[in-house]
């Protein structure tokens, strides 16, 4: 009875087995599934099923541009709201331009993830240019922006990979988030001047984004704007094999970078704005240039702790944070503290661990120094900061004033 039972019971499961393969079989020859949406443009003879019926669905092959073409133009006009993409690489014979007006919704451009979802660009000046309407006395219509899982390749000289700015450049403000994140940017046989570009927009989110523009004169990520630009968090960047990393100028206000690796460059962190403004938060990240791994020129109330900053290469000077001020103000207050800064052990030109002539009064503590020939030099601007607990190796002068 029990040889029965379990000759019966296999008999089931081999055809339940059997079903399985042939369910599977059908799944992927597209026999079954009918529900599942076909990865083209929305058609008004083929509308998407309601949860992506503002969803744009591409995959690669001849006709794909047609249909992205449409999808930009439906954007535009607040008829859908993502581009989404799908896996494989997508030869784009031109650049992509949006135009985001307030009530529109927002502009999501996504694909599969790094490295499966491949646009590739040649010898454009931008590649995606994205212009919103954005006001802070407007929050509840201003469109939001998010770009996401997608690899932006460059043959030729190519421009900008992203650069997302406000259409109407005498508005102020405007909190709806804007996004970058699971992106990389990259050259496939050539090259970018400049990763991410912002201008005059706040709230701007980059997170896991890894950048190399295979241009030793290139720019990372600018964020830059003359209208309040303000509050712009940056985590998990990597950025490798440019000239400068991060670099803010205009009036931004705002800037937090964590976690962040920037190597093989030049200059790590420029900040550089038009008018004093507070506020560039570094921690926990890695930076390795040639020339300074964080500059700030009109920088007030800088927070820059938990760092690890190193010289790369020996030919040219080199300093780890350098902060400078155009004129002192009662708002210059900083943290530097619990940074490691590692020079050349064979530079061949002077190197200085921390210079800053900035500051009425700040916490510069805790810090290590290791070949450097200053460990420490405060301008006339930096009396009230007195150093304290910081450790020097190899290091000739710890402290000039």
């Amino acid at each position: 009875m029990m040889n029965r039972l379990g000759t019966f019971t296999l008999i089931l499961s081999l055809f339940a087995i059997g079903l399985g393969v042939v369910n599977l079989a059908l799944y992927f020859s597209g026999k079954v599934a009918e529900s599942l949406p076909s990865p083209r443009e929305v058609s008004d003879s083929q509308p998407l099923p309601t949860s992506l019926e503002r969803t744009v669905l591409l995959s690669p092959g001849n006709d794909f541009w047609a249909s992205l073409a449409k999808a930009v133009a439906d954007a535009n006009a607040g008829k859908i709201d993502e581009i989404r993409f799908l896996s494989g690489e997508y030869e784009m014979p031109e650049g992509l331009v949006f135009e985001k007006k307030f009530g529109q919704g927002g502009l999501r451009i996504s694909g599969a993830g790094v490295g499966l979802t491949r646009l590739v660009f040649k010898d454009v000046p931008t590649a995606i240019l994205v212009r919103l309407d954005t006001d802070i006395r407007q929050t509840d219509v201003s469109p939001a922006f998010t770009i996401e899982g997608v690899t932006l390749q460059a043959q030729g000289k190519c421009g900008t990979a992203v650069q997302l700015e406000r259409r109407d450049q005498t508005r102020q403000g405007g909190i709806a988030e804007k996004r970058f994140s699971d992106l990389a940017i990259e050259g496939k046989g050539g090259s970018w001047d400049m990763g991410i570009k912002v201008i005059d927009v706040t709230f701007c989110t980059f997170r896991d984004i890894t950048l190399r523009t295979q241009n030793p004169k290139g720019t990372g990520i600018s964020i830059t704007g003359q209208n309040a630009p303000v509050d712009n968090h940056l985590t998990g960047v990597r950025i490798l094999g440019c000239h400068t990393g991060i670099k803010v100028g205009g009036n931004v206000e705002g800037v937090y970078v964590q976690q962040a690796t920037i190597i093989g460059i030049d200059i790590g962190i420029d900040w550089d704005t038009d008018s004093f403004e507070p506020l560039l938060a570094v921690t926990g990240s890695h930076i390795s240039a040639q020339s300074v791994c964080i500059r700030a020129n009109n920088l007030l109330q800088p927070i820059i702790s938990g760092n690890l900053l190193y010289q790369s290469g020996n030919e040219g000077s080199w300093c780890g944070i350098q902060i400078r001020s155009k004129q002192a103000t009662g708002y210059d207050l900083l943290q530097i503290s619990n940074n490691i800064l590692h020079g050349d052990p064979s530079h061949k030109a002077e190197n200085t661990g921390i210079e800053v002539n900035a500051a009425s009064a700040g916490v510069l503590d805790g810090n290590i120094f290791s070949e450097v020939d200053t460990g420490i030099r405060l301008g006339k601007d930096a009396s009230g900061i007195n150093p304290t607990d910081n450790v020097f190796r190899a290091t000739d002068k710890e402290l000039v004033r």
